[in-house]
């Protein structure tokens, strides 16, 4: 602990005297940042919250209507927030998937699938 305690300090130590310091953090919609978060997207799949009530057999049958196919169930996540969490595929685009979806009244919430990275 006292090992981890010093290297953080010492981090923050050469940061601030290397005149790192944030000088100008805002890194938003530039370029680089824009393309690795397309490249991110996981082509034509999108995680879909439907509201509460919705059960899993009136969730497939809303997705299956427009072509779309259930993929994976995320059962505790579900149970957890009393929502059906679902994560889909389809052959039409991420954005046409998302848009379709998003204009269906039993979702909640619709949103790319995105890779997750710690670092």
């Amino acid at each position: 602990m006292k090992k981890l305690l010093f290297l953080c300090a010492a981090t923050v130590a050469v940061v601030s005297s290397s005149g790192c310091a944030a000088k100008d953090t805002n890194f938003e919609n530039t370029p680089v940042e824009i393309e690795t978060q397309k490249s991110d997207v996981m082509q034509s799949e999108a995680i879909v919250v439907f509201n509460k009530g919705i059960t899993l057999g009136e969730a497939k049958k809303i997705v299956e209507g427009y072509g779309i196919a259930v993929v994976k169930t995320y059962k505790t996540l579900s149970e957890q927030n009393n929502q059906l969490y679902l994560l889909v595929k389809s052959s039409a685009t991420t954005e046409e998937l998302v848009k379709t979806l998003k204009n269906d009244s039993a979702v909640h919430s619709v949103s790319p699938n995105r890779k997750n990275r710690l670092f």
